[in-house]
């Protein structure tokens, strides 16, 4: 069995390169009501900062409840972070049929025509596993991102597609750190709360 790092909450560095189309895992004891281990996908990152959407934090709410469109819309509705929390953000692989889409990579966008979006999810031109939609968006200023990498606050995975992650998995944080080797293994299997341990 392969011996597991003595300082186990300190994040490897060759996991430290961030871009486009990274993934995001918070460290274990985040605390923080946004991110606790959250997955975090990140559809910019440059010198002008860095703009990303929580996978894994359902609201429980369709979109049909957050916003005025047909009733048979109920999409689930994800909360993507803490900026812009009244406002709808999405991904979609509906690619440039959606006017000013943005390609993040693999086939996956983000924004674009709002209304003609829910014009073709509507009209089933559009169907509802191909859109994510999120309150909120998680937001860093011009180099925010670095300094909490650089202080352990994430993990940063570069998944060989992000088209799967579109399929909501509210497990996604627990499944992709176990798969990234043994000290993040157990990250997963850490309580929440280890003094309830």
């Amino acid at each position: 069995m392969q011996e597991i790092s003595k300082d186990i909450f300190k994040i490897d560095s060759h996991l430290l390169h961030a871009e486009t189309g990274s993934m995001l895992l918070s460290e274990p004891f985040a605390d923080d009501r946004y991110f606790t281990r959250s997955a975090v996908l990140l559809t910019e990152h440059n010198s002008e900062g860095s703009v990303g959407f929580v996978l894994n934090k359902p609201l429980g709410k369709t979109l049909h409840d957050v916003a005025s469109v047909g009733r048979h819309l109920n999409i689930p509705v994800y909360l993507g972070g803490p900026v812009s929390r009244d406002r709808l953000f999405y991904l979609h692989t509906l690619g440039t049929i959606l006017p000013d889409s943005v390609l993040i990579r693999d086939g996956v966008y983000w924004g674009g025509d709002y209304d003609f979006l829910i014009d073709m999810l509507n009209s089933g031109s559009a169907k509802p596993e191909q859109v994510r939609f999120f309150a909120g968006y998680a937001g860093w200023m011009p180099k925010q991102l670095d300094g909490e990498l650089k202080n352990n606050f994430w993990i940063v995975t570069n998944p060989k597609s992000i088209h799967k992650l579109l399929k909501p998995d509210d497990n996604l944080w627990e499944k992709t750190t176990k798969k990234i080797g043994d000290k993040y293994e157990f990250w997963a299997n850490v309580p929440v709360d280890p003094n309830l341990n």
